[in-house]
């Protein structure tokens, strides 16, 4: 039975993470490219890239000072 952590692909398989781990940089400095050797060596379950952190910059200026 899957603990709270698993979950399945889309194909079955059940998926275990064990430790989590987070790859970050700026623009042109490799980080795809390592997204895609992770996922071809080591079997990493890694979703594409989000921009979340860029479009989050948008926010800063109506945080005010909070």
């Amino acid at each position: 039975m899957p603990d709270e952590a698993s979950f399945a692909l889309a194909d079955g398989t059940v998926v275990r993470p064990s430790r989590p781990f987070f790859v970050t940089g700026s623009g042109r400095c490799g980080t795809t490219l390592t997204r895609r050797r992770l996922i071809e060596r080591a079997h990493a379950v890694i979703p594409p890239e989000n921009y979340g952190l860029a479009a989050s910059a948008g926010f800063l200026p109506q945080a005010g000072t909070d």
